[in-house]
């Protein structure tokens, strides 16, 4: 498979969207929520390095729900976070993510109603595949998951959002919106605007 910068830069009107960091992890109390030690590379991807686990790493498999709106299509499912959270926040560099482009991804992509606009499965590193979901108009996100088994399952590991920065100043302020402080949101002007939740 191909992976060079220009078959995976991203245009400037999409975002790929990690959880924050520090995380919340009472946010994740769970029955169901496990502490597993990594036992092999490239098996436990972080949703909020968006770096996969190194052998020896504590992560938590959690259940996730990442709609940010009411959906028929809303229930958690789960994702990989590092225990500790030194692993650091996403930084964009323009490019899918390197844990992205070498899986197998399911797309799915949702309009303003938070209902299904589309679906398939393509490889991670095939960006011309996964951006005819965000051209459509009618299309607000798209959720991108491993469409492979991942430990115990598959695992959300990104948000791909085709608006520009938040101009909600609050979340400016916070280094930018994400699905755990933004309630609704939605698209006017270019930009993504939400009701934030920090505060």
């Amino acid at each position: 498979m191909a992976d060079t910068a220009t078959a995976t830069q991203l245009p400037a009107t999409l975002r790929v969207r990690a959880l924050p960091s520090p995380l919340e992890l009472s946010k994740y109390s769970s029955p169901s929520t496990k502490t597993l030690t990594v036992d092999e590379e490239n098996s436990f991807p972080c949703r909020r390095c968006l770096k996969d686990g190194a052998v020896g790493d504590e992560m938590l498999l959690t259940p996730y729900d990442p709609f940010l709106g009411d959906s028929p299509y809303r229930q958690p499912g789960p994702i990989f976070v590092h225990l500790n959270p030194t692993c650091g926040a996403y930084k964009p560099d323009g490019r899918l993510p390197e844990q992205l482009r070498r899986r197998l991804l399911s797309v799915r992509s949702f309009g303003k109603d938070h209902c299904m606009v589309d679906a398939d499965v393509v490889q991670g590193d095939q960006l011309p595949l996964i951006m005819r979901f965000i051209a459509v108009v009618a299309v607000l996100f798209a959720g991108l998951a491993a469409a492979q088994p991942v430990e115990d399952g598959d695992s959300l590991v990104a948000r791909a959002c085709k608006h520009e920065a938040c101009a909600n100043a609050c979340c400016v302020s916070h280094g930018g919106c994400n699905s755990l402080n933004c309630g609704t949101s939605y698209c006017s002007g270019g930009k993504c605007h939400c009701d934030c939740h920090y505060g």
